[in-house]
């Protein structure tokens, strides 16, 4: 039948029904019959129509209620006959399906109660089938409808609940939970369905179907099965857990044990998927706030977590490729097991954050450490932090070796790039760190050789900053402690591995912009070196002798590997070096580091020093202790100490063991470090280095270590290497010729100032030197060299040949004449003038150098001084026409109060031209005392032609250069000292021993004074008749004589005096006849007793002579109190030149009336012969004993050391005060109030009294300040501090206002032979001082100790200071002139005050109050200006009309 045909039929059969229903009657069952026998597929659409309105849409099955079940499940099973194979399911629905489905659902909720139970189960089958059958959507809905009836309506038969609880748990899989809504507008969901089973009593059977469901095998092929066991744990998960678990709580309780033991062997199924759900099951049950798990549930879930743990191991090879992210929930994954397992441990780890965790905390770390390849940051911190609390990594734990090597391995030395950060490698690197700190003491072996080496084995290519100082601060501290030697050498070996340079090429410097803190950070070369250093400092403290040896050998070896020499910043090279060059040693070589103070900027040890003071202060802070590298204290100051010093009490020690020398060392206990090595590394840096900053840095360090000469007793050969180079590279002016990047403001000259600093230093080796005559020679040679040529060198060349003509006087004598030829060339440079001179003073007051100095020879030493006169009167000059123009614009008051710094500087430039000025005139003086009397004359005219060639035309003589020729006319005839000293011969003629007040008229009658010239010329009468006392007061000394008027005078009194005094006038008869002026001063003398008197002295002097007895026996066990004869040595010359008119000999003597015998000139004389004829100096002298640094401590020191004595005893001469005559420096020379003896040091024009400290007395009780011994010492200008208290000495310890200088000698290098008697000179020349000058900030360099201390021997040591001082003593009296006046007044020396006396007597006598300009023309001679005259230079005519020349040199007429 067509198509068309059987429509109509159906269609007619509809209408039938839809028209007629209420009286179809049998109808119905006719046309059911019909539809049930028919089975055309084609027509199944009008048959469904007809169905459904027969049964009027599943509301009347009347008629056929018996069979219309089993047609519709026979036409679901011919509509799934209809499914094509090859035609993916889920694309299109089954045709029919979901209406059949649907009108089968309508059917059985209206008529539920007609069916029997087993057609129920049919009906449940065949919806099972039609589930599993489709893959759509709707279908699937529909079945789901038909469930949801099903247990609603009616109840699930028990033979169908395992196909029903298939159709709700894979619904659960392939439907969203959400509700969804059908076409009938239902909202059909899994969730209803199954809770209203569970309310049924199916409830246990339907629980304990899933959990069955769990026990099948998850197969690989057929998704069913797998789909299934998935939809069981999730309906279980979600009904004891989840979000529907309330009502589920109201019908079935659902024990947690249970489901988590089928999860469990679901778990271990090895099922992706399935493990994914029950993850995400497993999140449900953690989560929920209101399940409160048991410990058994919590280990129960750890079980599952366990078997998924191996499960996700398993399938990712444990990470091999670094390829999972486990732990993150936003990690792309094919895994859903791997995701979920993301979520679950993301969810406890949450909670193990917030504290809410209340499982088993080792079972969660088990899994992490299990996990632990796949570990992120924050799940390996939650693992090394509870290991770390735990202590689990500590020898309390059982297996904390294995532990610690296993993680170690996996977040340090295997760390997975993906996943495991820098910060977890540093803190894993952290904590093998301080677990390596906590077991030292016990396993260290193990842990260094199963840990510390693998971790630090790739410690060189290693580049995290942070990880690399942690690995190298662990690598130095296992070392430090480390006591197996072969743990020790592979350590080290890594540690030397990483301390290789790998320097840049300069193109990639160009490239490179970063700042040196970035480069430094960058490199791992510089922190290695600096944890070897480190380490060599913890193994020297710990005095390990074996290993500091090889450490010290491996520093060595960076110091002299050339590969670095190149190296832009240093590198590690400067590191060792920075190491090398703080060793010191004591006197009997124990080694030990000091710290550097040195200060650097911009370079590579300043990042380096302020890193160690930052870990430095860290360790403070965590009470870790760090050496410190200091074995001195700072200067003392009385401020409390800063906070870097207080980090720096830890510090080192000598080293007991470790030693720079020994001949016969104990090779169990000693150890002897090659000092060669470390002199080579020097000695290639400074040949081949191209570094300026590396070459500047040892410069800077080195003569600070070389001071110290024990630490080199060993060294000779690298001395004496060091020793040719500096000789060689100064006098072939060839010094750092490898320097690259030298900066633009230095000068290639300037750099030998470093070269000859070291040569200095080396003066104090002569001992060692292999031929010592030559190589001294060579190294005066050198300095000789240095002032050849002017520059920032030669000052310090001149300042080492003082040394030098102390320490090498054989040497400089060799070179003494080409040494004041060149200075003589270079004397008017004003940077070195002051220098030659202080040389030329103290080469004075050294006569063994000159002892074969001829005639002409001495002529330099007067030519250098004079130079520099005629230089300086040269500039005055040109200052003085210059100054009227520069003078008017400016305002100097202002810029005095503007720039008080500038003017303090400009004062102290004045006061030293000042000084310069007077040590010429003082050279010449000493100079020309120095001179054999027989050679003076020769010399005079020379000296005194080149003084006035200085003086400008109209100029008038200077009254220095009057001073200077009256010294010359003095010296010149006679070696006789500047002021008399009255004899017991004169006191007895003159009567001056008893003067009583009835003679003192007859006194005033018998004198007379006249003044001529620069002379004041006195008169006096003896009482004895017939002496007269001539004495001659001229600007450079007092002369005074005794003469006797041969001639027979008239007087009838009888002479009882003259005889006695005849006997004595040929002998030196102070103590004999002292008795004799001690009787005339008891009584009164009578005419009788005066005879016996005569007659007394006269035998004894004739007499041999007797020592008294008490306390002045002493001074006569001197030989030369002893009564001995005077050889004569006066020329006549001299005596001409004393009662002449000189200098104005050119005219007739002065016609002038004596002075007025009175009381006014009295006081004149009186007070002239107050003024000194010497230079007289008073000098402190202080003692600072161990470790003392406040003032009371210093002044209340009664005694000192052995040095210290022998320091005193040649540094003056030591004489009693009491009765003294002389200049004492203020002390008291009558009740000791100021201590019974006291060193005085003299010359021909020089005096020198020392106030020392230890001589005066000290009584703490009554004088807790000492304020006795400070009035004298506090307002000397110098002060010789002789520093024994091992501590850097401060300026201010003694604060005054006339502290200007303090000269501090420290005993620097003392030699063992200095205690031995019979090596005591060998001592002397071994042991070594250093002196340094500290004067006032605004005080300029002076003399050799100006700029840098200098090491001088105990042998030269007295001299040099004592020379030192006094110049440092006048030009501190000449500073003190300048700066309490502003600049505005001069220093007036002893010789131009008293030649301004006589002036000033001669004014007053002359010229009766006439105006001071003509009193200067006439008693100041002017040259005049002879313009027409062409040898006026040669021949200046003075105001009498004599060649002034001819006048002054009085060698023309003498």
């Amino acid at each position: 039948m067509p198509r068309e045909a059987r429509h109509s039929v159906f269609e007619f059969m509809l209408a039938c029904i839809v028209g007629q229903y209420s009286d179809l009657g049998m109808a119905r069952v006719t046309f059911y019959a019909s539809l049930r026998n028919y089975t055309h597929w084609e027509d199944f659409g009008d048959m469904y129509k007809v169905l459904f309105a027969l049964c009027k849409g599943g509301r009347d099955i009347s008629g056929f209620e018996k069979n219309v079940s089993k047609l519709l499940i026979h036409w679901l099973d011919m509509a799934l006959l209809q499914i094509v194979p090859s035609q993916p399911q889920q694309q299109t629905p089954i045709p029919y399906l979901s209406d059949l489905m649907h009108l089968l659902t309508v059917i059985a909720k209206f008529n539920f109660a007609l069916f029997e139970e087993d057609e129920v189960t049919q009906m449940i089958l065949a919806a099972h089938k039609a589930f599993f059958s489709s893959q759509h959507l709707g279908d699937i809905q529909a079945c789901l409808e038909f469930t949801d009836i099903v247990v609603r309506y009616r109840f699930v038969p028990f033979e169908a609940l395992t196909p029903f609880l298939d159709i709700v748990a894979a619904s659960s899989i392939l439907l969203s939970p959400d509700a969804k809504i059908t076409k009938s507008g239902h909202i059909v969901s899994c969730w209803p369905i199954f809770l209203n089973l569970l309310r049924s009593h199916c409830a246990h059977s339907a629980i304990l179907t899933l959990c069955r469901f769990l026990d099948k095998q998850p197969s690989r092929s057929d998704s069913k099965e797998n789909m299934l066991i998935k939809g069981a744990i999730t309906l279980l998960s979600e009904t004891a857990w989840g979000r529907t678990n309330r009502m589920g709580s109201e019908s079935y309780m659902v024990s947690d044990s249970v489901i988590l033991m089928y999860f469990k062997r679901a778990a271990a199924k090895g099922n992706d998927e399935i493990n994914g759900i029950i993850l995400k099951s497993l999140i449900l049950l953690i989560k929920s706030p209101e399940n409160n798990l048991s410990l058994m549930d919590w280990d129960a879930v750890w079980d599952i977590v366990d078997a998924i743990t191996n499960y996700i191991k398993k399938i990712t090879d444990n990470n091999s490729n670094s390829d999972v992210d486990l732990f993150n929930v936003n990690a792309k994954s094919t895994s859903s097991c791997i995701h979920q397992f993301a979520c679950f441990s993301q969810t406890v780890i949450q909670l193990y954050r917030d504290k809410n965790y209340k499982g088993p905390l080792n079972r969660l770390m088990n899994v992490l450490y299990e996990l632990r390849a796949y570990c992120c940051d924050d799940t390996a911190s939650i693992l090394l932090n509870y290991y770390v609390t735990e202590h689990l990594l500590l020898p309390s734990s059982e297996h904390w070796l294995k532990l610690l090597q296993e993680v170690t391995s996996t977040f340090y030395i295997h760390a997975n790039p993906s996943t495991t950060t820098a910060t977890i490698r540093l803190t894993m690197l952290t904590i093998v760190n301080n677990v390596c700190t906590s077991v030292k003491d016990f396993y260290s072996e193990e842990i260094y050789e199963a840990v510390v080496i693998p971790v630090t084995q790739k410690l060189p290519m290693e580049t995290d900053p942070d990880i690399r100082q942690l690995a190298i601060d662990l690598t130095v501290s296992s070392l430090s402690d480390c006591q197996n030697e072969s743990i020790f050498e592979k350590m080290l070996v890594i540690l030397r591995e990483c301390a290789k340079c790998r320097c840049i090429t300069a193109d990639e410097q160009h490239q490179h912009h970063s700042s040196l803190n970035n480069k430094l950070s960058s490199s791992l070369r510089v922190p290695a070196m600096c944890g070897l250093s480190e380490l060599f400092e913890n193994l020297l403290l710990a005095s390990n002798s074996k290993f500091c040896e090889k450490t010290f050998n491996m520093i060595t070896d960076i110091a002299n590997d050339r590969s670095d020499l190149a190296c832009p910043y240093g590198g590690p090279k400067i590191i060792a070096l920075d190491l090398l060059l703080r060793f010191r040693c004591l006197t009997n070589h124990h080694l030990f580091l000091v710290d550097d103070h040195v200060k650097e900027e911009n370079n590579i040890i300043s990042v380096v020093r302020k890193q160690q003071l930052n870990k430095r202060r860290e360790a403070i802070k965590q009470n870790i202790f760090l050496p410190a590298i200091s074995s001195k204290q700072g200067p003392s100051t009385r401020s409390q100490p800063s906070q870097e010093q207080q980090e720096k009490q830890p510090v080192f020690h000598p080293s007991p063991n470790i030693l720079s020398y020994n001949e016969r060392p104990n090779e169990e206990t000693e150890t002897v470090l090659d000092i060669n090595e470390m002199l080579k590394s020097y000695v290639r840096v400074l040949s081949h280095s191209p570094n300026w900053t590396v070459v500047l840095f040892v410069l800077k360090r080195l003569p600070q270590q070389l001071s110290n000469k024990h630490l080199f007793c060993g060294a000779a050969p690298y001395i004496n290497k060091l020793r040719r180079r500096l000789v060689k590279w100064t006098s072939t002016r060839k010094f750092l010729e490898s320097i690259v990047n030298l900066p633009p403001h230095t000068k290639r000259n300037d750099l030998l100032v470093y070269a000859y600093n070291l040569l200095t230093i080396l003066i104090s080796y002569r001992r060692v030197f292999t031929e010592p005559k030559q190589d001294q020679d060579e190294i005066v040679y050198a300095f000789y060299i240095g002032i050849t040529q002017v520059t920032s060198a030669t000052r310090l060349c001149i300042n080492s040949l003082t040394v030098c003509c102390h320490e090498m006087p054989l040497s400089v004598t060799k070179m003494l004449n080409e040494i004041l030829q060149r200075m003589s060339q270079i004397i008017s440079v004003s940077s070195v003038s002051v220098h030659i001179l202080e040389f030329l003073s103290s080469l004075a007051r050294l006569p063994n150098l000159y002892a074969n100095f001829t005639g002409d020879m001495y002529k330099p030493v007067f030519a250098i001084a004079l130079n520099y006169l005629q230089h300086s009167r040269t500039q005055q000059q040109q200052q003085q026409q210059q100054q009227p123009q520069q003078s008017q614009p400016q305002t100097p008051q202002a810029s005095q109060h503007t720039f008080p710094t500038a003017e303090q500087k400009e004062i102290g430039q004045s006061a030293l031209k000042q000084y310069v000025l007077i040590m010429a005139y003082l050279v010449i003086t000493i100079w020309f005392t120095a001179i054999p009397l027989r050679e003076r004359r020769k010399h005079a005219p020379f000296i005194i032609q080149r003084l006035l060639s200085g003086i400008s035309m109209g100029k008038a003589i200077d009254e220095q250069t009057y001073t200077c020729i009256d010294m010359l006319s003095r010296f010149s005839f006679a070696d006789v000292s500047l002021a008399p000293e009255k004899s017991i011969v004169s006191k007895i003629l003159m009567g001056d021993g008893g003067t009583s007040q009835s003679t003192a008229a007859v006194t005033k009658q018998s004198q007379r004074t006249w003044i001529y010239g620069h002379t004041l010329l006195t008169l006096r009468t003896a009482k004895s008749s017939g002496w007269v006392e001539v004495t001659i007061r001229r600007p450079s000394g007092t002369v005074s004589m005794m003469c006797y008027v041969e001639n027979k005078v008239k007087s009838d009194d009888i002479d009882y005096r003259t005889l006695p005094a005849l006997l004595m006038m040929q002998y030196q008869p102070d103590i004999i006849a002292a008795k004799f002026l001690k009787d005339s001063k008891e009584r009164e003398v009578t005419e009788g007793n005066e005879r016996q008197a005569v007659e007394t002295a006269v035998r004894e002097v004739l007499s041999e002579p007797k020592l008294p007895s008490g306390e002045l026996a002493s001074a006569f066990h001197n030989p030369i109190t002893q009564l001995r004869k005077i050889e004569p040595s006066i020329d006549p010359g001299f005596l001409y030149l004393q009662l002449n008119n000189y200098p104005d000999i050119g005219r007739t003597l002065d016609i002038s009336p004596p002075l007025a015998n009175d009381d006014a000139t009295e006081r004149t004389l009186a007070n002239f012969d107050r003024i000194p004829v010497v230079d007289f100096h008073k000098i402190g002298v202080l003692y600072v004993g161990k470790g003392q640094t406040r003032e009371v401590e210093i002044l209340g020191n009664t005694h000192g050391s052995p040095d210290y004595v022998r320091f005193l005893n040649a540094l003056g001469t030591i004489q009693r005060l009491h009765g003294r005559t002389g200049n004492t420096g203020g002390l008291d020379r009558e009740m000791d109030i100021d201590g019974r003896f006291v060193y005085f040091w003299k010359d021909d024009v020089t005096e020198a009294v020392f106030h020392v400290a230890t001589l005066m007395p000290t009584n703490l009780e009554r004088d807790p300040q000492c304020s006795a011994k400070k009035r004298h010492i506090g307002n000397d200008y110098v002060s010789i501090v002789y520093n024994d208290s091992g501590l850097e000495y401060a300026f201010d310890t003694l604060p005054s206002q006339f502290n200007f200088i303090n000269i501090v000698v420290s005993p620097h290098s003392i030699s063992t032979e200095a205690v031995s008697p019979s090596h005591a000179l060998a001592g002397a020349e071994n042991t070594f001082f250093k002196v340094e000058m500290q004067r006032r900030p605004d005080m300029p360099n002076i003399g050799p100790l100006g700029e840098e201390p200098k090491l001088v021997s105990a042998q030269s040591l007295p001299s040099f200071v004592r020379q030192t001082a006094i110049h440092a003593n006048i030009f501190a009296q000449v500073f003190w002139q300048s700066v309490s006046t502003g600049g505005k007044r001069e220093y007036m020396s002893h010789w131009r005050e008293r030649l301004r006396q006589i002036l000033r007597v001669k004014e007053r006598v002359t010229n009766k109050g006439a105006s001071n300009n003509t009193t200067s023309a006439s008693t100041t001679p002017t040259i005049p200006d002879n313009n027409n005259n062409t040898n006026a230079s040669s021949s200046k005519i003075g105001k009498d009309g004599y060649p002034y020349e001819a006048l002054l040199d009085f060698t023309k007429y003498t």
